[in-house]
């Protein structure tokens, strides 16, 4: 164990010994910072800076977006908005690569390369896939609410709108046939087609106290969370905080989670 892990071993011990259980689950009224590794500033700076040797620089900034709004979407307890333009942009990356590494491959010569594109590749294709089956997690669960709250249509593709329907159908009429033809039609009233999202029967996404960390990425100054509280937010600090107090900077462009 290295002497800064070993350090923080310590300090974890102590200030689990120095607080009881009820202090450990109590949520925290303050976003907390969180501390950066050496060297993240610079490393944050330079990021779009730098190109993989025969990657285009334009690429790798689509590569980027498309793994931040997977670590977006997961983090994230609601539904975001589809990112059309960024999968639109990957389709197309993943097309020019895939008919580079047809062209190079029967030349012996570029094994190394072919290598290395089929990396790049599988990499670009299992983010993607993620983060279409983080999407698909969401819509699964909160399918009644999605239907009736109007994210369907504001917040899903063409296919993911077609998916939401035909998956509503399938589990309604599933359950209505199994059991719910038995109950009480107060208790059936999340399998119609005029359901209200507030309709307690119809599961929603938890907002209210989920708590989310994220990078601020760009200098705010104060802003203030709750009645009372104001805090100062400055370029790439890591902070902790609750959701909903957020999400409007989130929605700004203002902050990316983590």
């Amino acid at each position: 164990m290295s002497a800064y892990n070993a350090h923080n071993g310590a300090a974890d011990a102590a200030a689990a010994a120095a607080v009881g259980d009820s202090d450990l689950n109590a949520a925290p009224a303050m976003p907390l910072p969180l501390t950066a590794p050496s060297g993240l500033d610079a490393a944050l700076a330079t990021q779009h800076s730098q190109a993989e040797d025969g990657t285009d620089k334009e690429d790798e900034n689509i590569v980027y977006l498309l793994r931040q709004s997977w670590i977006n979407e997961k983090a994230s307890p609601e539904l975001l908005r589809y990112e059309e333009d960024i999968m639109v942009a990957i389709k197309d990356a993943i097309d020019d690569r895939e008919n580079t590494l047809r062209e190079i491959t029967a030349d012996k010569r570029n094994n190394f390369r072919c290598h290395m594109l089929q990396m790049e590749l599988d990499r670009i294709k299992y983010m993607t896939h993620a983060y279409h089956r983080c999407r698909l997690q969401k819509l699964e669960r909160y399918c009644a609410y999605v239907r009736s709250s109007g994210l369907m249509h504001t917040h899903c593709s063409s296919l993911e709108r077609s998916f939401v329907d035909k998956y509503f159908h399938l589990v309604s009429n599933h359950f209505r046939h199994s059991f719910l033809d038995a109950l009480p039609s107060r208790l059936r009233s999340w399998i119609e087609e005029s359901t209200a999202p507030e309709d307690e029967l119809v599961e929603r996404p938890e907002t209210e106290n989920t708590f989310v960390a994220f990078r601020v990425k760009e200098t705010i100054g104060e802003y203030a969370i709750g009645d009372d509280d104001v805090i100062d937010l400055r370029a790439n600090d890591l902070m902790i905080g609750n959701w909903k107090e957020f999400k409007p900077l989130f929605s700004d462009g203002k902050i990316e989670l983590m």
